[in-house]
């Protein structure tokens, strides 16, 4: 018998009802049935497709685990919750449409589901548990809901394929290693309401080119960037009061960091171990010039690349600098009748390209330029600001 058929009158299923009945590969759930016990098909191994009925409100913890062969399972839109390992180790399911119902998705509720490539997690949910999508080695895209007010530990950790991911400013709590060894990640955006990049965040993430760190975030924990050894430049806000050991141990390519911090932090020198500071471009508050200069760690970096200049510049909010990263042309936008200067020089202070631009929209050709972090620093008489950006 390769087919489990529940008689139409059945309402609830028990705990554990099916659980290892690993012969099964079809099951067909009656629309009576109002609720599924925790386990009910847990290592039904050959099961290959589920339609859970519409008055289902809960998918309860280890309901599906270990389904390997599961490749197709409909979640209606009544469903608000799905639990703890419900779905982890359905290991050949490629995709999974997470109805605008659901405000929960527990612990592991979807790990190690190897083949899964993409998942769209819906604005109705507002907690992500730990480790909820680890080891999803084929995940390539995740959208975190626009009102998810937590990121649990390891909840992203281990997905290998995972290209992009951003965090919306819905987000208060990242967890720790919540991307952990996401190997191939190159691009994120922290949202405007993150508090603490909490230990091993991004520990790994050895693709990722830049981070700019919110005015939200209060500190930068134990080894949250360690490993990240593609990363080329950080920005740190004044909003930060502490860094911790090895944030950014490891980081061996990294040639820039912007820190608004007015007072330089007191920190170890294990926080940047292992990165080259000589050559590394520490761009601070003009104000904050000379103390960063003999503060112990910071006075090690390379001070040549400019000051932060955007708060007595009169025409900050008339600027715009695209795109960025840049490959072929760059543009600056400026909205001003004084002349206006720029100059582009490289992490050593060596000036590239020094020209007048107009007011509007101009190009910049950026085509020869060798891939690394430039600055361009934008005159109008005794104003300036100095940006960063990155050829790629």
């Amino acid at each position: 018998m390769n087919a489990i058929i529940i008689p139409n009158t059945v309402t609830s299923i028990g705990n554990y009802a099916f659980a290892y009945c690993s012969k099964f590969t079809a099951v067909t759930i009656p629309a009576a049935v109002t609720v599924i016990g925790e386990g009910a098909f847990q290592f039904c191994t050959n099961l290959t497709s589920v339609l859970i009925p519409t008055n289902v409100e809960f998918i309860r913890r280890l309901t599906f685990n270990q389904c390997t062969h599961l490749t197709s399972v409909t979640i209606p839109n009544t469903v608000t919750s799905i639990g703890e390992s419900a779905f982890s180790y359905c290991t050949q399911l490629p995709n999974v449409n997470i109805p605008n119902s659901v405000t929960y998705i527990g612990a592991t509720a979807f790990s190690n589901c190897a083949a899964l490539t993409g998942v769209v997690i819906p604005n109705s949910v507002n907690f992500i548990g730990a480790s909820a999508f680890a080891d999803c080695v084929s995940l390539q895209s995740a959208k975190i809901s626009n009102t998810a007010g937590s990121v649990g530990d390891y909840a992203f950790g281990g997905c290998s394929n995972l290209l992009s991911v951003i965090i919306p400013d819905s987000v208060t709590n990242l967890g720790s290693f919540a991307f952990y060894l996401c190997t191939k990640l190159n691009t994120v955006t922290i949202g405007n309401s993150v508090v603490s990049i909490r230990p091993s965040t991004f520990k790994g993430c050895a693709q990722l080119t830049a981070v700019k760190i919110p005015n939200s975030v209060t500190s930068i924990g134990e080894r949250a960037f360690e490993d990240c050894t593609g990363l080329l430049s950080v920005t740190i806000p004044k909003s930060v009061t502490a860094i911790e050991d090895f944030a950014f141990s490891n980081c061996i390519n990294l040639n820039s960091i912007t820190c608004a911090i007015v007072t330089p932090l007191v920190i170890n020198a294990l926080v940047f171990q292992a990165v080259n500071q000589s050559v590394c471009c520490l761009i601070v508050p003009a104000a904050s010039f000379a103390s960063y200069q003999s503060a112990l760690i910071w006075k090690n970096f390379l001070f040549t690349c400019g000051v932060l200049n955007t708060d007595n510049f009169n025409t900050k909010n008339n600027l715009k600098l695209y795109p960025n990263p840049v490959e072929n042309n760059l543009f600056v936008e400026v909205t001003s009748a004084a002349k206006t200067d720029i100059t582009i020089t490289d992490v050593s202070g060596k000036i590239i390209i020094q020209k007048s631009i107009i007011n509007g929209v101009n190009s910049i050709d950026t085509s020869s330029l060798p891939a690394e972090v430039y600055f361009i620093k934008i005159s109008s008489g005794e104003n300036s600001i100095t940006k960063k950006f990155i050829k790629k």
